[in-house]
């Protein structure tokens, strides 16, 4: 499996008319539920799909639609990957 460096954020995904997505990574929300500080751009083409972890709640934002807290968003296996950011230290060597 080939990984992409992951950008951690808020999730705001807009939905195109050619079948693509594109997915803004940002700090935060504004209250006005827009996204605050965008620092990260990922783009589906032909070939490469979007794929939401089930464990990440979506919420409807205007034309597009943001994750609920905090998540990972990295491209794998031809597909942009939207992920529940890992908690705790993970494995630990012995």
């Amino acid at each position: 499996m080939t990984r992409t460096p992951t950008d951690r954020g808020v999730a705001f995904v807009k939905d195109q008319t050619d079948g693509s997505h594109l997915v803004y990574v940002a700090l935060g929300v504004t209250p006005d539920g827009a996204p605050q500080e965008v620092f990260a751009v990922h783009r589906t083409t032909p070939g490469v799909s979007l794929t939401i972890d089930p464990a990440v709640q979506m919420i409807p934002a205007g034309g597009l639609r943001r994750t609920s807290e905090p998540v990972s968003v990295f491209g794998a296996d031809d597909s942009v990957q939207v992920a529940p950011v890992a908690s705790g230290l993970g494995r630990l060597l012995a």
